[in-house]
């Protein structure tokens, strides 16, 4: 065999390993996938809304991710993976890319705030194949929403008065007191 018999060969090897992804990888698998981002909130194309980008979520609140696929083959597949503090994947979603949307959006599932708070992770794959992993922590309350007050009416709390001079200091007959005290003096 000669180089030049083997040449058209090994072009058409080169052109069939490059349109197949060569090793099983999509040609475009590191421009496919971009922007990914997780957030408190979606926009109405799907992205994360201006502003709401975050790595720290209140336990309870919704927990987004976007990413933009305007590079994506149509119709692959893009997978999302939830992976919990012990390193399990917790759940799983699949959704294809469209040409006529820009983004593909993932909300957390339940089972993320089930099991409280913790350092988490999801791993956006593209085609089978890993594009990135995002670390996130589900945290307690941030400060900004207040305990409701206890039953039973501590509302005189704070104000210097302990709940044991309440009774003590009204009119009332023993055990009839409230818990709200008299607010006069």
């Amino acid at each position: 065999m000669t180089l030049r018999s083997i040449a058209p060969l090994a072009l058409t090897l080169a052109l069939l390993t490059t349109a197949c992804g060569g090793h099983g990888a999509p040609a475009d698998n590191d421009d496919a996938i971009q922007e990914i981002t997780l957030g408190a909130g979606l926009g109405v194309d799907g992205a994360i809304e201006t502003g709401w980008g975050k790595s720290e979520f209140p336990l309870g609140d919704p927990i987004y991710l976007a990413m933009d696929v305007s590079n994506a083959r149509e119709n692959a597949e893009v997978e999302v993976q939830w992976i919990g503090p012990g390193g399990a994947v917790i759940d799983h979603e699949v959704k294809r890319a469209l040409p006529e949307r820009q983004f593909l959006s993932f909300k957390a599932p339940d089972s993320v705030s089930i099991l409280g708070v913790g350092k988490f992770k999801v791993k956006v794959l593209y085609l089978g194949h890993e594009v990135r992993t995002l670390d996130f922590e589900v945290t307690s309350y941030d400060g900004q929403i207040e305990e409701p007050a206890p039953a039973g009416g501590t509302q005189g709390a704070g104000s210097g008065q302990g709940p044991e001079k309440a009774p003590a200091e009204s009119e009332g007959a023993p055990g009839t007191g409230s818990g709200q005290g008299s607010g006069s003096s």
